[in-house]
């Protein structure tokens, strides 16, 4: 918001079900732009809106925590909830 002091969020629920398009509620005079992540998008192939773009998100890990879990995955331990 310090960046974009007009940005307005809103968020649909984890999981939510993308059926029907969540965001015609939102006037669009309001809302003229909605974002939204490609894991949501996959969901939301039924329903056409100008205003959604998605947005790719990359994930980035640091060096020394790819080494501990690659460390973690070839020690071999049993999960934590798996039965003997």
């Amino acid at each position: 918001k310090r960046y974009f002091p007009k940005l307005k969020t809103n968020s649909p629920p984890d999981h939510a079900d993308f059926k029907i398009n969540p965001f015609d509620q939102f006037p669009t005079d309001i809302y003229p732009l909605i974002l939204i992540t490609e894991k949501d998008a996959v969901k939301c192939k039924s329903w056409l809106d100008s205003r959604v773009w998605v947005v790719p998100l990359e994930a980035t890990m640091s060096e020394q925590l790819l080494n501990w879990i690659s460390a973690v995955l070839h020690r071999g331990d049993k999960h934590p909830l798996e039965k003997e």
